[in-house]
């Protein structure tokens, strides 16, 4: 396979050529259907000749693929019909796994070289056998797709950048590519918000909704956070590096998501604990105190629900139940949750074994209930989509995230890096795993991309870290 792969490329003019040729007709010939399609196509088709030349082009281009996918790319459809079988955004994903399989096959990508892929593939092969069972076959191969797509840019990215100087590079421009929600978020805040903070004017920044931001900036401030408290850099960047770290607190405020504060700084104290700044620590905690009490009125308003309703309405299966908070429009989102929750568990049940089809869950829903919901809980829809087997395995993949970030953590302890992009990784991974009990976060592209990127990044520093001992060791 590599001597055939070899060949094609000793003769890539010819290939670039007939690429350039074919893809030229399918946008030709989509041009009398649709613009969008068009557009789509050709971009595609230009994404793929690159891809073919200079893979570190098309990697940065995936990096910030995260900050506008969700919005500008979901929103060009690649198929006709009711149903939207395929948009951009899944063409790219398509295209991502192809990548991957390209360069597998070439040799330069080996995935049993990289530390996450047993795991994965335990968990994927779960995946893939729920089509047996699965009440909807094609949303489950979706499923499959968007799934690899995470692991395929953790793979490209912890095995193709292999100098320092391209890691050092990729981190800085995922930090400042948060330059771009940011200040969009800022827009809405100040002009279409008009400063207004309501639940039905949440800032999205270039996300696809407030959910899907905050979790996106509960990610993100934790770098800034760590860049601001353990880099010396000269006043200038510092100011600029602070600023930004406000303006992105604005956002996740803004973006009206508890979840998603929580997350944020729940991180930001584990970071803290793991990186020794005690001090620091104990001030952001007398900071919190002092913010609720002075914002006291604004946080009984999110939170004060949850002392005020009893457990017995929240277990009730009236879902519209006039007992609750009118904040709600007379139904609370915890009571929302439950509910969701204990039908999944009773659906689940039906095949507790393999599931019920991963990403099956909310037509699933939609169809025998007559009402759609999403499940607020990545584990239960884990469980509902690929039963306790599939469960199990995923808590592994998980839990091995973590362990591999707390090793690397030990191994690369004297360099910078381990302040700026290792430590805030471990933090929000555990974050994360918290944040899993109430939001599925892994259904938002760009959230779920920004993950495995920083992890294929941590992976990266941990091997030229290892390389560099082991030349060392041996000089």
């Amino acid at each position: 396979m590599n001597k055939v792969i070899s060949t094609v490329y000793r003769e890539f003019p010819i290939v670039k050529l007939l690429l350039t040729i074919g893809f030229s007709i399918i946008v030709c010939m989509s041009l009398f259907n649709d613009l969008k399609i068009s557009f789509g196509l050709l971009f595609l088709s230009a994404l793929m000749l690159v891809s073919i030349q200079n893979y570190k082009i098309v990697l940065f281009i995936l990096v910030l693929f995260t900050v506008c996918i969700e919005t500008t790319l979901q929103q060009i459809s690649l198929a006709s019909g009711q149903s939207g079988m395929l948009n951009f955004n899944g063409a790219i994903n398509i295209y991502i796994v192809a990548f991957t399989l390209l360069y597998i096959f070439k040799g330069e990508v080996k995935p049993f070289n990289s530390l996450i892929t047993k795991p994965f593939l335990l968990y994927f092969l779960i995946v893939i056998f729920s089509l047996a069972v699965s009440s909807d076959r094609v949303l489950t191969i979706k499923s499959g797709i968007r799934i690899s797509t995470g692991y395929c840019l953790y793979l490209l990215i912890s095995q193709l950048i292999t100098d320092k100087k391209s890691m050092d590079k990729m981190f800085k421009f995922f930090l400042f590519l948060c330059i771009i929600p940011i200040f969009v978020g800022l827009y809405q805040i100040v002009f279409v918000n008009k400063f207004h903070f309501t639940l039905d004017m949440r800032v999205t920044g270039t996300f696809k909704n407030g959910q899907s931001y905050s979790q996106y900036l509960a990610i993100l401030l934790p770098f800034l956070f760590a860049r601001l408290t353990s880099v010396n850099d000269f006043m200038g960047k510092k100011v600029f590096f602070f600023v930004l770290f406000i303006l992105g607190l604005a956002n996740l405020l803004y973006s009206n998501t508890r979840i998603g504060w929580v997350a944020c700084f729940f991180s930001i104290i584990i970071y803290c604990y793991l990186s020794n700044k005690k001090r620091i620590l104990l001030f952001l905690l007398v900071l919190l105190v002092m913010m609720g009490i002075a914002l006291s009125p604004f946080v009984m308003q999110r939170f004060g629900i949850y002392f005020t309703t009893p457990w017995s309405a929240y277990l009730s299966d009236n879902l519209y139940d006039s007992k609750h908070s009118s904040v709600y429009e007379g139904i609370s989102s915890v009571h929302a949750r439950i509910w969701v929750w204990k039908n999944m568990l009773r659906e689940t049940f039906k095949s507790p074994i393999i599931g019920l089809g991963s990403g099956t869950w909310f037509d699933y829903f939609s169809a025998k209930l007559g009402i759609g919901a999403a499940s607020h809980n990545d584990y239960i829809e884990v469980l509902f989509g690929t039963g306790f087997l599939g469960l199990f395995f995923y808590f592994l993949l998980r839990i091995k995230q973590i362990g591999l970030l707390m090793k690397i953590k030990k191994f690369t302890l004297k360099s910078p890096e381990n302040m700026t992009v290792i430590l805030p990784s471990l933090a929000i991974s555990i974050s994360l795993m918290v944040v899993s009990l109430t939001e599925v976060w892994q259904a938002y592209v760009g959230v779920y991309w920004t993950f495995w990127i920083i992890l294929g990044l941590s992976e990266c520093y941990y091997k030229y870290f290892l390389k560099k001992s082991t030349r060392y060791d041996k000089l």
